[in-house]
């Protein structure tokens, strides 16, 4: 069994969150990726820290 812990996000996660968000971003997917779909954004800083 996994040990997931689940909690808020903080400032300090940002960049993970960012390189996470763009690693799945359609625009960096392969063609062959795409066929099953992709669900993610292109958010910025800014918009990940609400401001």
């Amino acid at each position: 069994m996994l040990d997931i812990k689940i909690r808020c996000a903080t400032d300090e996660d940002i960049p993970q969150v960012k390189a996470l968000l763009e690693r799945y971003h359609a625009k960096n997917l392969t063609d062959e990726s795409k066929i099953n779909g992709f669900v993610t954004t292109d958010m910025t800083i800014a918009e990940l820290t609400l401001g």
